[in-house]
């Protein structure tokens, strides 16, 4: 099963995967992604091209050419015994993606373990991102740890994830003071126009300083490891 982490972001969430192929030479978990892989272009079509690095990445390539004859030559019979209903054919349609490239773990095995600098790498270091979120401390411990969501439907966060750590205190407070431009200047201003137009943004201003916030807060926290 691929579980959606952000818009344009799927794992298995397998964390033996790895191991499972390399070490025990299973191949579970390569059945398991191929699958995903198929129920992935029956809802956005085939891959037009794929292309593969390493022996488990060709092993995937291959069950997923297989796993699409059998699918298609399921449809030709269903279709045959069934002439007069329109069958579902869904791998028979062209694909919204241009190209699937799959890469095996073991070709580069040195990139996970080097020492990640930017903002989402350092969070992740810290507190480790589980499906997509994390358990934060809050201050004084009352409630116990807060569960915070990493995407890019924070759009503070979707701006910042990627920066180095060492930009992430300019930016934050260009934007803090940017959203503190736009308040003092409702608060001094008598227009109707004006003030209709903060009151009609009031949410999203909220939603971006409690963003800010939170992201000052981490910032703060996860310093002394960069």
């Amino acid at each position: 099963t691929l579980l959606p982490l952000d818009s344009d972001l799927l794992s298995m969430e397998d964390p033996n995967c790895f191991s499972d192929f390399s070490l025990r030479n299973k191949e579970n978990s390569l059945f398991n992604f191929a699958k995903g892989l198929m129920k992935f272009q029956s809802i956005y079509g085939l891959f037009p091209r794929i292309r593969s690095k390493g022996p488990k990445a060709k092993r995937i390539a291959e069950m997923l050419a297989q796993m699409r004859q059998e699918a298609m030559a399921t449809a030709n019979l269903d279709t045959s015994a069934r002439q007069d209903v329109t069958a579902v054919q869904p791998l028979d349609s062209p694909g919204q993606t241009d190209l699937l490239i799959i890469i095996d773990r073991s070709v580069d095995a040195l990139t996970p373990r080097l020492s990640q600098l930017t903002y989402e790498g350092l969070i992740n270091e810290v507190w480790p991102v589980r499906h997509g979120s994390a358990k934060l401390p809050q201050a004084g411990n009352k409630d116990g740890p807060k569960r915070v969501v990493f995407n890019s439907a924070d759009a503070l966060f979707s701006e910042i994830r990627d920066q180095n750590f060492a930009d992430i205190g300019a930016i934050l407070s260009k934007r803090t003071k940017e959203l503190s431009s736009v308040m003092n200047e409702a608060k001094s201003s008598t227009k109707l126009t004006t003030l209709r137009q903060v009151v009609n943004q009031l949410p999203e201003l909220r939603q971006s300083y409690a963003s800010a916030s939170l992201h000052m807060t981490i910032a703060e926290y996860i310093q002394d490891y960069a």
